[in-house]
C-alpha cells in the first residue's frame, strides 16, 4: 500500500509491484494490467490523484498516457508523490550514515547499498571512502591489522567477516560459566571474644587466682594481677590504671549525686 504520506516509501512500493510482475509474468503481459494492479494498492491522496481520470466518461482515445503505459504511470507517481530531489537526499543520507557499535553489519550494508543505488556520478573510490568512514572503530581497528582492501566489494566482505568474528566471540563469552567466589565456611567469632583471654582455668569460684596459678606465677616471677613479667603485684601498671579509673568513676558518681540533690542547706547560727 502507498498513501503518499511518506515520499521515501514510494520506491519500496514500486519494488514490490515489480516483484509481483516477475512472479506472475502471464498475469501481467501488458502495461494496462500492471497499472491497474498498482492503482488497486493506492490509498489516500495517491488514489485521489488518479480518481478523476479513472471515473471519467470521456473518449478512451483522450485518456492520459499513464493509463496504458507502465513507465508513464511510474513517472506520474514519482513526479507527484516522490522526493523532490532524491539525489540530494541520498547524498545527505550517505554522509550521515553511521554503523553503531552494537549493530550488526548486515543492516548497515543494506542501507548503504539502498542509498548508493540512488546516487549518480559516484565511483567505486568515493563509495569505498564513505563505506569505510561509516564503520565503527571495532571494525576499523581489525581492518588496519590486515590492510584496507582497495575495492568496495572486498572492503564490504572483509568488514562482514570481522563483524561475524566479533559477535561469535561475544556469544562465546556469554556461554562461559560464571565463576563463583569461594565462601569461607569457617565460623566467625566476634572480635570481643577473640580479644578476651580465657581465665576459666586460672580463677576459682570466688573469682580469685587458684592455688596452682599462684604457685606458677610465684615460680616464674610473674605478676599476680596481670600475669606479666618484670614487675610484681605492688608495682603492676595495669593495677594502678584500673585503680585510677575506679577512683575517677567514683568521683563522677558522687558529683552526679550532688547535682541531683541540689545545693546543701545553709546552717543557722
Amino acid at each position: 500500500m502507498f498513501n503518499s504520506s511518506d515520499p521515501k516509501k514510494l520506491c519500496t512500493f514500486l519494488v514490490q509491484c515489480e516483484l509481483n510482475f516477475q512472479d506472475r509474468p502471464r498475469a501481467f503481459r501488458n502495461d494496462q494490467t500492471k497499472v491497474t494492479f498498482a492503482q488497486s494498492y493506492l490509498k489516500g491522496m495517491a488514489l485521489q490523484w488518479f480518481e478523476p481520470d479513472l471515473l471519467s466518461d470521456s473518449d478512451p482515445n483522450d485518456c492520459p498516457l499513464w493509463m496504458d503505459d507502465w513507465k508513464e504511470f511510474v513517472i506520474e507517481l514519482q513526479t507527484t508523490f516522490g522526493p523532490h530531489d532524491p539525489v540530494t537526499d541520498a547524498e545527505h543520507e550517505l554522509d550521515c550514515l553511521q554503523m553503531k557499535e552494537n549493530q550488526c553489519i548486515n543492516k548497515y550494508v543494506v542501507e548503504f547499498n539502498h542509498i548508493a543505488s540512488q546516487l549518480r556520478g559516484y565511483g567505486d573510490g568515493a563509495l569505498h571512502h564513505h563505506f569505510y568512514t561509516g564503520l565503527p572503530n571495532r571494525i576499523k581497528d581489525e581492518i588496519c591489522h590486515v590492510g584496507k582492501p582497495r575495492t568496495l566489494g572486498e572492503l564490504c566482505l572483509l568488514a562482514q567477516e570481522v563483524d561475524a568474528h566479533y559477535w561469535e566471540h561475544k556469544e562465546e563469552i556469554q556461554r562461559q560459566p560464571k565463576s563463583i567466589a569461594p565462601t569461607d565456611k569457617t565460623p566467625k567469632t566476634s572480635s570481643n571474644n577473640s580479644s578476651t583471654p580465657d581465665l576459666s582455668n586460672k580463677l576459682g569460684k570466688d573469682s580469685k587466682l587458684t592455688a596452682a596459678e599462684c604457685k606458677r606465677c610465684f615460680d616464674l616471677n610473674l605478676c599476680m594481677f596481670c600475669g606479666g613479667n618484670g614487675h610484681f603485684l605492688d608495682k603492676c601498671p595495669k593495677k594502678e590504671a584500673k585503680a585510677k579509673a575506679h577512683t575517677a568513676m567514683a568521683v563522677e558518681s558522687t558529683l552526679a549525686a550532688q547535682l541531683d540533690l541540689g545545693p546543701a542547706p545553709e546552717s543557722k547560727n
